[in-house]
């Protein structure tokens, strides 16, 4: 995610269109417009004091919300997962890295992947455990995921991908007052 050097956001939500995770995310479409990376920072930046502005599409099975900076879809994966499946990750400027999977409003995993070496031994066969499996497997005796493995093991486990093109392109955007 070299486009969020400062950090990122994107929420995953499989079984829902942009438009309605837009608003399960607190979104109001009337004022929703087209906007690319830089135009939304641009309008994030204009009033610090609202909330984030997000970047909205859908690639392949999943619709997703991208954030700069941002942590939002990791406080409310749970409260928007009525009836649909949510993966929230994030990396924040202090490069601590979250995943969060949610579905009906339960959420399943919540897990600061940048410290692994801190959790308690997960018990066999659940996601926790298979995420500890794959960061001993592509960094062996680290204890920690870097953003860009969180990525790729979200990618090998659920299927989440966004193109680079459709990031870097203009996407249905809005500011979501919190």
């Amino acid at each position: 995610m070299d486009f969020y050097p400062t950090g990122f956001g994107i929420t995953f939500a499989k079984g829902t269109t942009q438009e309605d995770l837009l608003t399960r995310m607190g979104g109001d479409p009337a004022s929703a417009r087209m906007a690319g990376l830089d135009d939304a920072d641009d309008w994030e930046q204009e009033d610090l004091d609202s909330g984030p502005v997000l970047r909205f599409g859908e690639s392949h099975e999943w619709s997703f919300a991208l954030e700069n900076y941002g942590s939002l879809s990791l406080s409310i994966a749970g409260k928007i997962s009525k009836g649909i499946k949510i993966v929230a990750l994030s990396r924040l400027e202090n490069a601590i890295s979250r995943m969060v999977h949610a579905v009906d409003q339960q959420v399943l995993l919540d897990v600061d992947v940048s410290m692994l070496s801190a959790l308690a031994a997960p018990p066999e066969g659940g996601l926790l455990s298979e995420i500890i499996d794959y960061s001993n497997s592509t960094s062996p005796g680290l204890g920690y995921m870097t953003a860009r493995e969180m990525l790729r093991f979200a990618h090998k486990r659920f299927g989440l991908e966004v193109e680079r093109d459709l990031i870097a392109g203009e996407l249905l955007s809005c500011r979501i007052d919190l």
